[in-house]
């Protein structure tokens, strides 16, 4: 599987399409998800490695690169950062296959995402996530 950051340009529509469908706490418009896209706002996707088009990701995670610690999906929502992104909130997870349940994709694409941010996001210092049942190792929450 090869991890790759999902934006409007790199996917189909149908993609985007089938994306917002599975949805299970954000809004399943195709135009809020391409608002999510963008900015301080950033999706990311597990592909199979045979998948080169980018159409169908095996699981796929929200983030908000911000100032501070994401404390509500609203104020997620309203994320117009004028600083560098210290923090980092995960905020949305999501395996669309159930042939894949069971794996906890979600908690590795996480874990996955966070040593890819670690590595290119100078400054970046906090890492975590609205919800409670996911745990990042204490390597990570600095």
């Amino acid at each position: 599987v090869v991890l790759r950051q999902i934006t409007a340009d790199c996917v189909p529509e149908a993609t985007l399409h089938a994306m917002a469908s599975t949805e299970a706490v954000l809004s399943t418009r195709v135009e809020d998800l391409k608002q999510r896209l963008i900015g301080a706002r950033r999706v990311y996707g597990l592909f199979h490695t045979g998948d080169g088009a980018l159409t169908d990701p095996i699981a796929f995670v929200h983030a908000a690169l911000a100032p501070e610690i994401g404390s509500s999906i609203d104020d997620i929502m309203q994320l117009s950062p004028t600083a560098p992104p210290l923090s980092t909130t995960f905020y949305s997870i999501n395996v669309p296959s159930r042939s894949f349940a069971g794996l906890d994709l979600g908690r590795r694409l996480i874990h996955a995402i966070s040593d890819h941010l670690l590595d290119t996001t100078p400054g970046l210092a906090t890492l975590s996530t609205l919800s409670p049942g996911t745990n990042l190792p204490s390597a990570l929450l600095c």
